[in-house]
């Protein structure tokens, strides 16, 4: 049974993948913002120095400003990579020999990340039912040996 318990693991590791990949997104684009907000204050400081003499203060306002510009990539990447993830992930539920009700179960809670009393909703079930069903589809899943894909695109990946 203890192994049981690390293939299932796995299984949610490789489902939580999505969540994971949104919420770096989400963290750099707050960055951007944040840095953006600092920029924009820097801006007005760059126009006083303009016409004196402290260049080091200039310099480190065009690095800031230059961040800027590399978190914008970096969000582009964050943002495309969820994107893939999602799709994988999806793509993986949809040809699972399960059915249709226990991929529901699994889309609702790692595709578009609702809780379990939220699941229970829409199926018309209690969050209790939701949490005891989710447990039989992974063990289900880990019955079947099922196989997870492995991603190339990230160090994360099992």
């Amino acid at each position: 049974m203890e192994n049981s318990k690390l293939d299932t693991s796995k299984i949610v590791k490789y489902l939580k993948q999505v969540e994971d990949a949104k919420n770096e997104a989400i963290a750099i684009a707050y960055d951007l913002e944040e840095q953006k907000t600092t920029s924009k204050k820097l801006v007005s400081v760059y126009q006083e120095i303009m016409g004196s003499s402290k260049g080091n203060s200039c310099d480190m306002i065009i690095r800031d400003l230059i961040r800027i510009e590399d978190i914008q990539n970096e969000l582009k990447l964050k943002t495309t990579y969820w994107k893939e993830k999602r799709k994988e992930v999806k793509e993986f539920i949809e040809t699972l020999d399960i059915p249709s009700k226990e991929k529901i179960i699994l889309s609702l809670k790692y595709l578009c990340n609702k809780k379990s009393y939220e699941i229970g909703e829409v199926l018309g079930i209690s969050d209790k039912q939701v949490n005891r069903l989710h447990n039989i589809i992974l063990e289900k899943l880990v019955k079947n040996k099922i196989h997870i894909p492995k991603c190339s695109k990230c160090p994360k990946c099992l």
